[in-house]
């Protein structure tokens, strides 16, 4: 099987390593951001259920309030 970067020449990939590493970085900020955005989003959730579907995952209320107040970069 070939791999797409298999096309490129490796005198261009060995003079361009910090290509791959800026792309490698980028890749893995972008990877968090969303990580972040999703964590937010799902304990803001967390404050909408009411009594009986908190019971039915197995945290109370005041479990859900300490989670949602947990930053996004926190897990």
């Amino acid at each position: 099987m070939i791999h797409w970067t298999d096309t490129i020449p490796s005198d261009w990939r060995r003079t361009h390593r910090w290509t791959g590493r800026i792309v490698n970085r980028l890749t893995a900020w972008v990877g968090n951001l969303y990580l972040w955005h999703e964590r937010a989003a799902e304990r803001r959730h967390l404050l909408t259920l009411d009594d009986r579907m908190l019971r039915d995952i197995g945290i109370s209320r005041a479990d859900a309030a300490n989670e949602a107040r947990k930053p996004f970069w926190r897990k």
